[in-house]
């Protein structure tokens, strides 16, 4: 310091200036945050030179009074900023709330679908948080093992299984942060009902062979049970059944599955067709001779074997043996009259057919008649009677049908049985229609005596002869009959009255035939009658007549 003449002096002092003091710390943030986004921070205090570092509690670290830092996962954290000066520092925590929602998941509406259906999973999702991509998962949760195509899609699909069953799937969503949502779905898949069901069998069937029986319907899993109408039942689509008895049943099938029932019912025809019984033509016998009966049996069905009975149904009361086989012998009366048997014909069911042969028993011709009977041409001159030799027997002479229409197909079936003990040799046999006199003898050709015109008749060749026992069955066709010996429309004329067959009936000139016999008189049968009276053809017009022929064949011994 100076005075006013300049004399001065001086002195010192010392100002030390600090720092205020750090107050007053305040800490805020923008929590709670969205992952993904920032959290702002700021901070305040009282204090001069004030320094502000934060550290944001997942190991970052900034610096200043207002930062913003964005955190890399969802969570809580502890924020803290601490103030500095040279007076000292302070530090307080902001605690940081960073949040990931969750997607929200749908996984569709429960679905009730059919076996073997082809299934689509619906499933939708959204983020609030906005976290896109999202991602899909499904897998399946209970139920038979599927295959998922798209599983990791939203809209999946799958082959339902094929038998009813229940399965769940839970569809689950990740956001672009790994936050999880899921959701589940229950699949119910059932089976087809049963409808549109169609059954159908082979009826009608032949008893004792197998009808078959077939069902179909459009169900899934279905069962098939079958009550064939007689107590009897099967399993199964296709089966088949054999019945005990003819008649008519009605077969029931009912399908099943876990949908219901539905069923079907057919109606199934078994028959069983009588035999053929045939007792052979009538016959005319000498009293106190030995009759043979040889009766016929067929049956269409094929059920064999086949059961003949005999009976005597008229006449004097014969005493008969052996009545349980085709053939019936016995001996013929001492008195004259008419007498009838039947034959039944039983199959192996138990079906029967009966046929009636009528014998007619003659007295013997008194000495000095001139009646004829049958042939007249005995055993051959000088023959032993003891000696062995074949004997041919018309055993069966019939026309089918019984009574045929004129100018109506007709059938001539002629049966030849050798019940002699050698073998036949070839022979011819001939039928006549209305002939100028019944056959005799051999030689007595059919177109030789002819009454209508035009005339027919038929010449049948057996060139293999007959062994003992054997029987050979002629018949009215190409195939059977000698073509060049034969003139034979199929049909008989109106006015046909008399029909006659002689075996062994040609041989050249020899009266006995070509065949050694032990009894030349039962070579020949007849049918009186036979016709109905029919519109077409005209009756033929009547006179004795030769039909000119080719010259018949010898067929050798």
């Amino acid at each position: 310091m100076s005075d006013a003449f300049g004399a001065n002096s001086s002195d010192s002092v010392t100002i030390t200036v600090e720092e205020v003091a750090i107050n007053d710390l305040v800490a805020s943030s923008s929590s709670p945050t969205v992952l993904g986004q920032s959290t702002s921070f700021s901070a305040s205090a009282s204090g001069s030179n004030l320094s502000y570092s934060w550290s944001f509690g997942d190991g970052a670290t900034a610096n200043g009074a207002n930062v913003s830092h964005s955190y890399a996962a969802a969570g809580v954290y502890t924020a803290t900023v601490t103030v500095r000066n040279s007076q000292g520092s302070r530090s307080v925590d902001v605690v940081v709330m960073v949040t990931n929602d969750a997607p929200t998941v749908n996984a569709g509406a429960d679905q009730l679908v059919s076996v073997a259906d082809t299934v689509v999973l619906n499933g939708t999702a959204s983020d609030a948080d906005g976290h896109m991509p999202l991602s899909y998962s499904w897998q399946q949760a209970g139920g038979p093992i599927i295959t998922l195509v798209g599983a990791d899609t939203a809209a999946p699909t799958f082959v339902a299984p094929a038998t009813a069953t229940v399965l769940t799937f839970t569809l689950t969503v990740t956001d672009a942060f790994g936050a999880l949502g899921s959701d589940t779905v229950v699949v119910t898949v059932r089976e087809i009902g049963s409808g549109d069901l169609i059954a159908s069998s082979n009826s009608p069937t032949v008893l004792g062979q197998a009808t078959s029986f077939s069902a179909i319907t459009n169900g899934s899993n279905v069962s098939y049970s079958w009550s064939f109408g007689d107590g009897a039942t099967g399993e199964g689509a296709n089966v088949s059944h054999t019945y005990a008895a003819e008649g008519t049943y009605t077969a029931t099938v009912t399908v099943r599955n876990s949908e219901g029932t539905h069923s079907a019912a057919l109606t199934v025809l078994v028959t069983n067709r009588a035999p053929l019984a045939d007792a052979g033509v009538d016959r005319n016998v000498q009293a106190g001779t030995e009759v043979l009966l040889t009766g016929l049996g067929s049956d269409p069905d094929g059920h064999m074997p086949l059961n003949y009975r005999w009976r005597q149904t008229s006449g004097t009361n014969i005493e008969l043996s052996n009545i349980g086989g085709p053939a019936l012998r016995f001996i013929a009366p001492s008195v004259a009259g008419v007498l009838s048997f039947e034959l039944t014909v039983s199959d192996a069911y138990e079906k029967s057919t009966t046929d009636t042969v009528r014998v007619i028993v003659e007295q013997a011709t008194p000495a000095g008649s001139t009646k004829i009977y049958l042939p007249i041409v005995g055993n051959r001159a000088g023959k032993p009677t003891e000696q062995k030799a074949a004997d041919l027997v018309v055993t069966r002479f019939t026309v089918n049908p019984a009574q045929p229409q004129a100018g109506k197909p007709a059938e001539v079936i002629v049966e030849i049985t050798n019940q002699g003990e050698t073998a036949a040799a070839p022979f011819w046999v001939d039928f006549y229609i209305n002939p100028s006199a019944p056959p005799t003898q051999a030689g007595q050709i059919w177109n030789e005596r002819c009454t209508l015109s035009p005339c027919y008749g038929i010449a049948w060749a057996v060139s293999q002869g007959l062994q003992p026992g054997e029987k050979i069955v002629l018949r009215s066709t190409p195939d059977s009959y000698d073509a060049g010996s034969t003139n034979w429309p199929g049909y008989f004329a109106s006015g046909t009255r008399s029909l006659y067959v002689y075996v062994d009936s040609w041989n050249g000139s020899d009266p006995a035939g070509n065949v050694e016999e032990s009894d030349e008189t039962n070579n020949r049968a007849e049918i009186l009658d036979p016709c109905r009276t029919g519109a077409l053809p005209a009756a033929q017009s009547n006179h004795d007549a030769v039909l000119e022929l080719a010259p018949r064949r010898s067929l050798g011994r």
